[in-house]
């Protein structure tokens, strides 16, 4: 059993995949409904923190799960060495997109297991909520759990990268 864990805003539907018919992401192009998830807390963390834009910083956030049993629920994995090079960059951001929106449009498995941008050699797991199979999964769902995200990491995030994206120097006081 695999606890898939997600972050999210307590004032959205955790798992109906709505976003992702307003905003495309790393697997999917804009117009299909999809859940992101990742198989450890502190992934989900990292993945929420990345999709933050300064002076958007929640001070409260909602863990959100559903424990996976691939004995039960049919997942496809995605190997990495499959993937182009370099294929975290936003060069090719169209062949994971592409990618990801196949698998749904396909309706291949309710779930695609993809590696981690973030940790190398984790995993996110997203889910397919109008997939058939995927209805026992989703019935495991659990949450909310609120959490506060530690403020000095929200700084450090903030005052590290510029607009134009190049790592300025943090000074810190003695």
């Amino acid at each position: 059993m695999t606890r898939l864990w997600r972050v999210a805003k307590r004032r959205y539907p955790p798992f109906t995949g709505d976003g992702g018919l307003h905003v495309a992401g790393r697997w999917h192009e804009r117009g299909v409904r999809i859940v992101y998830t990742a198989g450890t807390k502190a992934l989900s963390i990292l993945e929420f923190l990345a999709h933050l834009t300064p002076g958007s910083t929640p001070a409260v956030a909602t863990w959100w799960w559903l424990d996976l049993d691939e004995s039960r629920t049919l997942v496809e994995t995605v190997d990495p060495g499959s993937l182009p090079p370099r294929w975290k960059g936003v060069r090719h951001l169209q062949a994971t997109r592409t990618l990801g929106t196949q698998w749904i449009r396909e309706g291949r498995t309710p779930v695609l297991r993809v590696p981690s941008v973030h940790v190398p050699g984790e995993f996110n797991y997203l889910v397919n909520p109008v997939h058939p199979l995927a209805a026992p999964l989703l019935a495991t769902a659990g949450g909310p759990e609120e959490f506060s995200i530690d403020q000095r990491i929200l700084a450090a995030t903030w005052t590290a990268v510029s607009p134009r994206r190049r790592v300025r120097r943090v000074r810190r006081g003695g």
